[in-house]
């Protein structure tokens, strides 16, 4: 009887959390858009950005809690790497790391309504079936740090993948860091495939909760330390996820 009850209301919170992210969206979009119109504007941005992300999760019954923001120099700039479960993930890496942040995401999220125009001006993409554009990412991602920015990327590469705890980890962010000569902060996401998987329509409202390790400095790497560095990142977030038995 109670599963009778809740699979309703549950469907019923899923369709408030796409009409609230709308709306939000909506609101803020002209706002968002002149803030992504030029660089000097950009500072602007990230301030939205983060009022957005706040918006949506707690207007859907969400909190957040964050261990480890002491472990960010606020003056250096960072390799964020983080779990990749949930479409919560971008919000709370807004609220979790309060940088300025440059996400490396696929080209497909900037075909999305309103939310895709933004993507597409604020963040870096990149199209996997494409060497060229794989290849921009370098010259790229370093003009973002030079001006300043973090970067972000989530080196599973999916979302879909709720039955497992960490899918195997890409060499993209490995590589970038290593050739840029930036650290990496490690971010766990302990909930958010629990709470808002992204692959099958179930969750609830609930608490968010993210972890921010030690970052784990790159300066004097070359590429052949690249796998070392990503099985260390792998077991750092792993570790977190096996804590609170996921």
């Amino acid at each position: 009887m109670i599963r009778f009850i809740s699979n309703p209301l549950l469907r019923i919170w899923r369709i408030w959390f796409g009409i609230v992210s709308f709306v939000v969206t909506a609101v803020l979009f002209i706002p968002l858009l002149i803030s992504v119109s030029t660089p000097k504007f950009f500072p602007f941005f990230f301030v939205l950005a983060r009022i957005w992300s706040f918006s949506i999760t707690v207007m859907t019954g969400f909190l957040f809690s964050v261990k480890g923001r002491k472990n960010i120099d606020y003056t250096s700039q960072y390799m964020v790497v983080a779990n990749h479960s949930s479409a919560l993930d971008i919000m709370l890496t807004y609220l979790a790391v309060p940088k300025q942040l440059m996400f490396v995401g696929k080209t497909s999220l900037a075909k999305l309504p309103l939310f895709g125009t933004i993507y597409k001006a604020s963040n870096i993409l990149v199209d996997r079936t494409s060497v060229e554009s794989r290849r921009s990412i370098l010259p790229k991602t370093k003009h973002e740090i030079e001006r300043g920015r973090s970067i972000v990327i989530y080196p599973e590469g999916t979302t879909k993948h709720h039955t497992r705890r960490l899918m195997p980890f890409k060499d993209g962010a490995f590589v970038l860091a290593i050739d840029c000569g930036i650290p990496i902060l490690p971010v766990t996401f302990l909930d958010n495939c629990a709470l808002f998987p992204s692959d099958v329509l179930t969750g609830h409202p609930g608490l968010l909760r993210a972890v921010i390790d030690n970052p784990i400095e790159t300066k004097g790497m070359t590429i052949e330390d690249k796998e070392a560095l990503k099985a260390q990142v792998f077991h750092i977030l792993d570790s977190q996820l096996e804590k609170v038995g996921r």
